[in-house]
């Protein structure tokens, strides 16, 4: 597959020098994004699972490994923000250098998780919003009165979201740092679950350390190659 992971700033910010990524890369021929999303969002018990909103978790489902990673609400305020950066530009996410990554391999995905993905009023919405299901689930549309991943894009404008300007009536933007996106704008607020919940699974192709110029961390990495059941790339910072 084509790498056309793009180094961008993300919402997260930028990648950091010997830091070490599991990526999901864009591909001509690849998929939708929309076939990766889990709709409607499972509910997960975090502290059960082991899952912290710190580093991720690498768990055992079946014969493989994977990773459960919690997306954190300061960097992507909705779930939204996250898929439409993935969107765009593939996934990147940091990971520790633990003998657990070790474990990944072609088969493993990366499960995505957000404490906004938990939708507790979704009946609400869905009352007050004729809303396409975007993966095409004929069963998500009206008279449908259960939760959908695609609700996720219906929120009333807060202040406290991204900053963003009225499109036109019925939508606005939302910013991030590379791109904006459009959300629909509802009289509805959002409520959400005490539990997050698991909003997209994506393959994870490769990894990637970002070239250390000052002290030469992300050799350590180069050298503990052979170690990784995933394809080891190295990018210039």
């Amino acid at each position: 597959m084509e790498n056309l992971t793009e180094e961008v700033e993300r919402g997260c910010g930028t990648r950091v020098q010997g830091g070490l990524y599991v990526e999901t890369n864009l591909g001509g021929k690849g998929l939708p994004i929309e076939d990766f999303l889990v709709d409607e969002p499972k509910e997960i018990d975090a502290t059960f699972l082991g899952v912290s909103k710190i580093g991720v978790t690498v768990v055992k489902i079946g014969d493989y490994y994977h990773i459960l990673d919690w997306v954190g609400d300061m960097y992507y305020h909705l779930p939204s923000d996250f898929i439409e950066e993935v969107r765009l530009y593939g996934m990147s996410r940091r990971v520790p250098k633990i003998k657990d990554i070790e474990k990944l391999t072609n088969n493993s995905k990366i499960y995505l998780i957000h404490s906004k993905a938990n939708l507790a009023n979704f009946k609400d919405i869905r009352g007050k919003e004729s809303i396409k299901c975007m993966c095409g689930k004929e069963e998500h549309t009206l008279p449908y009165s259960g939760n959908c991943i695609s609700l996720l894009y219906a929120q009333k404008q807060l202040s406290n979201a991204n900053v963003s300007t009225t499109i036109n009536k019925g939508s606005y933007s939302v910013k991030m740092p590379s791109f904006e996106y459009e959300m629909i704008d509802t009289n509805v607020t959002q409520r959400y679950g005490s539990n997050p919940a698991i909003f997209m699974a994506l393959p994870i192709h490769n990894l990637t350390v970002i070239t250390d110029k000052v002290g030469d961390s992300h050799l350590d990495v180069i050298e503990n190659a052979d170690n990784y059941g995933l394809d080891l790339k190295l990018k210039d910072f």
